[in-house]
């Protein structure tokens, strides 16, 4: 896949779903309301799924979030806002970043799925309990067990589903104006992340 940052002449379904997803975000998690406000989104083929600079630009892959369900978007838009109040970035110090951003993968999906009430979308990291350890505890056990094969996210759960019935918050923001009706009906589902070199991304 050639990578690039995509043109963009207007809102696109992936954009859609992406905006929404923020506002839910903002509505579902007011402490991260402060931090979307820093976001600035774009579609992009340089990450598998999404990722988050120390900035707060936000990448998403458009053939990802075109096919996402809204409250899937919405829990991967969190985690990326999540590695902002973590630092992620900065907290990586001179240890592998890698290892920084997996351990802070599963400690900020463990949070997300207490506050949310539901496991991560997409088979994303996850273990119940590792928001109770440390970031540097997690490094030191993902040193002794390796990284290999595990990402945020799985791109085999890609999977095509039809169109699903507008949520009663999709209905009150079409209702309210806030969204079209394009934005309020996104198609469905997916994906992964990636860790753009030197921009230090998290995914």
């Amino acid at each position: 896949m050639q990578e690039s940052i995509l043109n963009q002449t207007g809102p696109t379904a992936a954009m859609n779903v992406a905006v929404l997803a923020l506002r839910l975000v903002e509505a579902t998690l007011p402490h991260l309301s402060g931090l979307s406000r820093q976001v600035r989104m774009v579609e992009t083929d340089r990450v598998s799924v999404a990722a988050v600079a120390a900035s707060g630009l936000t990448l998403i892959n458009p053939a990802v979030f075109c096919r996402l369900t809204v409250p899937d978007a919405m829990y991967i838009i969190a985690h990326e806002l999540m590695h902002l109040a973590l630092d992620t970035h900065a907290r990586a110090g001179e240890a592998d970043r890698l290892t920084v951003n997996i351990a802070h993968d599963y400690i900020i999906n463990d949070m997300l799925s207490d506050e949310l009430h539901r496991i991560p979308p997409l088979g994303g990291l996850y273990e119940v309990g590792a928001s109770e350890q440390s970031l540097e505890d997690w490094i030191v056990q993902l040193r002794q067990s390796g990284t290999e094969g595990l990402n945020c996210w799985r791109d085999d759960l890609l999977m095509t589903q039809t169109k699903s019935p507008r949520s009663a918050l999709s209905r009150a923001l079409l209702e309210a104006g806030l969204v079209s009706p394009e934005e309020a009906d996104p198609t469905i589902t997916t994906i992964h992340s990636t860790w753009l070199g030197d921009r230090r991304f998290d995914r």
